[in-house]
């Protein structure tokens, strides 16, 4: 909770309050996890800030959602390590059927060969597990922000 001190300063107060909340999203996020536990943390942050979610629980069905339904998805959250089709390899696919989707990549391994091989092909973003609302918020809409002045 944060309740500013009486005379406080309105600029720390500012800066206090965007780092304490990120500010409010919007569309689709499809989020690629294969530990559910992790996807419904995801989804229950990111809805909070006023994303709708997709999850899938493996790389092949998250191509598959994302082909489904990328006029709604802006964003993708997409861990590295999973069963049936790795994170980098869902990560060509999607890009690949849309160059311009944002993702950002997650693992609980940041020194990861996988994570560096990964990085090289141009993901957008990275965000270590465990992480917090407002980290992984604060990224996704610096990514879509990113996105839109590019798209301008």
């Amino acid at each position: 909770v944060y309740i500013p001190m009486a005379g406080s300063n309105p600029e720390i107060e500012s800066d206090v309050e965007s780092r304490l909340y990120p500010g409010r999203g919007s569309g689709t996020v499809l989020v690629i996890d294969d530990e559910e536990i992790i996807r419904t943390v995801a989804c229950g942050m990111l809805e909070e800030y006023g994303f709708q979610v997709i999850t899938a629980d493996n790389g092949g069905e998250g191509v598959e959602k994302f082909k489904l339904h990328h006029d709604s998805i802006c964003a993708v959250i997409l861990d590295i390590s999973m069963p049936v089709m790795s994170g980098e390899e869902a990560y060509k696919h999607m890009k690949a059927f849309d160059p311009s989707i944002p993702v950002l990549l997650t693992s609980g391994l940041r020194h990861d060969e996988r994570v560096k091989e990964a990085m090289t092909l141009g993901i957008d973003g990275f965000i270590q597990k465990p992480y917090g609302a407002e980290e992984l918020v604060s990224m996704l809409l610096a990514l879509l922000e990113k996105r839109n002045r590019n798209s301008s």
